[in-house]
This record gives structure tokens, C-alpha cells and sequence, in this order.
């Protein structure tokens, strides 16, 4: 794990997908279309959930649409194994999934390392490192914790506003 490298015009950005956003109505819902991928494991991360009460006030005030009953994924460093998608964006799309993850407020931007075919790769991702919270099966596991078409629709509208 490591900062995010400078932008570069007209770069194409891996980005890792997990939770919701391994799917590809996710990305469509956050992006405006359905990008390309494949499948790809990020090794040493734990993949974690994070329960309306884990969630910082501020954050909590943010996402009002929701209700005590709202639960996220996020990964830490850890000795597990987390599977996803990597999908190929454009620094706009990539910025679109940043506003999603609320960076700088909620989630942080990582660069990873990952796996896919016995060959290492770099990718884009958000990380919530938080000790505290439960760890869960990082290579089976529900895609969508919350309603997914309410978490569809509400994505399709925060990429309206933006």
C-alpha cells in the first residue's frame, strides 16, 4: 500500500472493486457505464465491515438517505486474501468513484498490489484501516450489505449532482 501516484492526462487508472463495487451495475450506477474488468485478488487485506455506529458522526450526518440499518465493506492491511474487479477508468470515472467513497471525509485512496494470474499489478483503491472493526470471509461474500436498488439508485443520483 502506498499514496496514490500524480495524475497523468488522459491515463487510464486500475481500480480494485470490492463490496459493491465488484459489480458492474455498481460501476455503471457510479459512473455512467459499464467499464471493463476482470477479476483480481489483493493479498495481505482484511476485508471488514463497518456498521452504521462505526461510521463517524460526520459521515453518518452525510448519509442521510440511510438508517441505522446501513453496513459498508472496506479492506485494511492484514494477512487475508480480498476478491474483486479491476476496472479500467478514466481519471473523470475515477474521480466520480472518489466522490462516491467520500474521500477525504469517509474512505482514503490507496494504490495496492494485486494479483491476477499469477502476474503483480498496481490498482487504485479505498481503505478504511480501523482495528476495531469485525473481519469477514474476504473471498466469499455478499456483494451488496444494503438494498441494492436503493444503493443503485442512490449512486445514479450523487453522479447526477456531480
Amino acid at each position: 500500500m502506498s499514496k496514490l501516484p500524480p495524475k497523468i492526462k488522459d491515463k487510464k487508472i486500475l481500480y480494485f472493486g470490492y463490496g459493491a463495487n465488484i459489480s458492474d451495475e455498481m460501476m455503471e450506477a457510479i459512473i455512467g457505464r459499464r467499464p471493463k474488468g476482470f477479476p483480481a485478488i489483493l493479498n495481505r487485506h482484511e476485508l471488514c465491515i463497518q456498521h452504521w455506529e462505526e461510521i463517524p458522526e460526520n459521515v453518518r450526518k452525510e448519509l442521510g438517505l440511510w438508517s441505522s440499518d446501513f453496513r459498508t465493506y472496506c479492506i485494511r492491511p492484514g494477512k487475508e486474501t480480498v476478491k474483486g474487479n479491476v476496472w479500467i477508468l478514466t481519471e473523470k470515472e475515477r474521480e466520480l468513484v472518489g466522490n462516491w467513497e467520500m474521500h477525504g471525509l469517509w474512505y482514503q485512496p490507496v494504490q495496492v498490489e494485486l494479483k491476477r494470474e499469477g502476474k503483480k499489478l498496481k490498482a487504485q483503491t479505498e481503505m478504511i484501516d480501523d482495528p476495531k472493526l469485525r473481519k469477514v470471509d474476504g473471498c466469499s461474500y455478499p456483494v451488496f450489505l444494503n438494498n441494492k436498488e436503493k444503493m443503485l439508485e442512490v449512486a445514479r443520483r450523487v453522479a447526477r449532482i456531480l
